[in-house]
């Protein structure tokens, strides 16, 4: 983490994440039902679209460059609070609305091994106003790349919806691979419960462990982003009566990743706890074993210590048939014992 002074009045952008050296690229997507415009921006050519027949996309790959950000924020006259927001990559997923203008910051979670490791973080801030979308993302990722693919190819209604469809379908991106992520967790869940119960693997514990705190973390990701988007259905503005019952079907979606996260903590716990009641019912049985094996030669062994005293005045040492006699009553102490445990359940 970089060690930025964070004493600064409220409002005052001051990025505090991972450090990254890659370049930052400004890349604009103009669009509506009958054309298309790709254009890379250099750094101080991101102006206020003035095209009002076109949809117009600005995607910034880069939060860290912080002279790059407050121009794009003034340039579309963005509240402080709003750019302060979106260089702040340790915010949770909520909505503004400042006027005319939709804020929502959300994070984009990648689990590299489910079981093992932490969940890749990246922050990720949309913008939605009249006929424009800005889009700030920490590092270069594929995460729109389906959007794109959509825009390019006509596919969809996309192209003849309006910006506030691109906010809804920008969010909808990151939810999607959230529910791939979440496949990749189930299926580890999946693994968890089919190895066999017949033995304790000693690395269980640390992948449940690991497991949780995944799921844990998704959550804690997926919690503020449902109110987030409720909250967005309520917004006047920027977003149309058109896009309502969409965004409301993707609060939905991530009303099922929610549920599907609970779903899966509960299965890592309950083959946890299966586990556990496993291996202690082994070792309970391998105690009672232990327990009976003593207790029968508990007896023998005071009969033997008995007479294995060497003194010359007990009466039994010259007897012929003693040795056979002490056998015989060892035997039978045995075996009563064993009857005796058998008639209790114990055996």
């Amino acid at each position: 983490m970089l060690h930025t002074d964070l004493h600064q009045p409220p409002g005052a952008p001051v990025y505090v994440g991972p450090k990254h050296d890659h370049t930052v690229s400004v890349r604009m997507t103009q669009y509506n039902a009958h054309e298309l415009i790709e254009t890379p921006l250099p750094r101080q050519g991101v102006v206020a679209p003035s095209r009002r027949d076109a949809v117009t996309w600005i995607h910034i790959d880069g939060l860290h460059d912080i002279d790059l950000v407050t121009r794009v924020g003034d340039v579309f006259d963005l509240h402080q609070l709003a750019v302060e927001d979106i260089v702040t990559v340790d915010t949770r997923a909520k909505s503004e609305s400042y006027g005319d203008v939709v804020v929502v910051n959300v994070k984009r979670l990648r689990v590299p091994t489910p079981g093992e490791g932490e969940v890749d973080d990246h922050h990720i801030t949309l913008v939605l106003g009249d006929h424009w979308v800005l889009s700030f993302v920490e590092l270069p990722e594929p995460v729109f790349g389906q959007v794109r693919a959509r825009l390019r190819g006509n596919l969809g209604r996309i192209r003849g919806m309006g910006a506030d469809y691109l906010f809804h379908a920008l969010l909808d991106a990151i939810v999607d691979e959230w529910r791939g992520e979440l496949e990749r967790l189930e299926d580890a869940v999946d693994a968890l419960e089919d190895r066999p119960l017949d033995r304790f693997d000693d690395g269980l514990p640390a992948r449940v462990h690991g497991l949780r705190r995944q799921l844990l973390t998704y959550r804690r990701g997926a919690m503020p982003l449902r109110d987030a988007v409720a909250n967005l259905t309520r917004v006047e503005g920027p977003v149309q009566a058109a896009t309502v019952p969409y965004l409301r079907d993707l609060r939905d979606h991530i009303v099922e990743v929610v549920e599907g996260l609970d779903a899966q903590r509960d299965r890592v716990q309950a083959a946890l706890d299966l586990r556990l009641a496993l291996a202690s019912h082994r070792m309970n049985d391998t105690m009672r074993w232990l327990t009976v094996v003593t207790t029968i030669f508990i007896p023998l062994s005071f009969l033997t210590g008995l007479y294995g005293m060497n003194f010359d005045a007990m009466p039994e040492l010259h007897v012929k048939w003693g040795y056979p006699a002490l056998l015989s009553v060892m035997g039978a102490v045995a075996g009563g014992q064993l009857v005796y445990f058998h008639r209790r359940g114990w055996l």
